[in-house]
């Protein structure tokens, strides 16, 4: 019971100011400055945050475009790194890949490296590829994310091959077994690698706002800071707002499968 306790009191304090921010943007601007925030329950309920920030202000920060941009460079990467993680992983799992180990290796490598030691590397690059202010670009950017290949690859190599000899016995291809058998036992890895990729990819800054140089490709992480620069008459009312559009999409998903997440996360990773 006093563990249990002591997780409720730890979920208080982290939940509480998140929820602070949220009851702030369901309140009068009066109500908000009184001092009533320090209450969950907004009174009187009013929803002039939500008209400032998508009606008001819309030609000089349209918010429900930078959300927009957020989908698009989110659901992009996420496609793009399953799908090649899903078969680099298979492969480096399954099959005599040269210089496996070395792969591996440099793949666990990456986590040692801050992503912001990547920053002029990954410009050049995208700059040479033409891509510099475009979706395809920060997507792409969005996408080498080395996490779901080393999920993916420890939940295939943890497999039994007795499941791969019963399809070769039915005559099946390396896809034809790697879609109708291996894929649907390596599902919750799959759904943890795409749901963390969700979270990372909606929330990522440097390269978004270092690839964008159209405020028109700004992502709603990189429109904070735009948020900050053009909106110099706006109150903090009115800011915690833009933070709760931000960041209640990847909280709402993480909240719905938390438990495959960690499930999936610690699966992959386990010896």
């Amino acid at each position: 019971m006093v563990v249990y306790g002591l997780l409720a009191l730890g979920l208080v304090v982290f939940l509480y100011p998140y929820l602070w921010m949220v009851s702030g943007t369901l309140m009068t601007n009066e109500a908000f400055y009184r001092g009533d925030s320090n209450y969950l329950l907004p009174n009187p309920f009013s929803i002039y945050v939500w008209e400032y920030l998508f009606i008001e202000i819309r030609d000089v920060f349209p918010i429900a475009r930078y959300t927009m941009n957020s989908l698009i460079t989110t659901s992009g990467a996420v496609v793009i790194y399953l799908v090649t993680g899903v078969l680099a992983g298979y492969a480096l799992a399954r099959k005599p890949v040269p210089f496996k180990g070395v792969i591996v290796w440099l793949l666990f490598a990456t986590f040692m490296f801050p992503g912001i030691t990547l920053l002029i590397p990954t410009f050049f690059v995208v700059y040479r590829l033409g891509l510099i202010n475009t979706y395809l670009g920060i997507i792409l950017v969005l996408a080498a994310e080395p996490l779901p290949f080393v999920l993916l690859y420890r939940f295939f190599r943890d497999i039994p091959v007795e499941y791969e000899y019963a399809g070769r016995v039915d005559g099946a291809a390396d896809l034809r077994i790697l879609w109708s058998i291996l894929i649907p036992l390596a599902m919750p890895a799959i759904v943890a690698a795409g749901l963390l990729g969700i979270i990372m990819s909606w929330n990522a800054f440097i390269f978004p706002f270092m690839l964008a140089t159209s405020t028109d490709l700004y992502t709603l992480p990189v429109s904070l800071l735009y948020f900050q620069n053009v909106q110099l008459w706006s109150t903090a009312h009115e800011r915690i707002g833009v933070a709760v559009v931000a960041t209640l999409p990847p909280i709402i998903v993480f909240i719905v499968a938390q438990r495959r997440v960690m499930s999936g996360f610690t699966g992959g990773l386990k010896s």
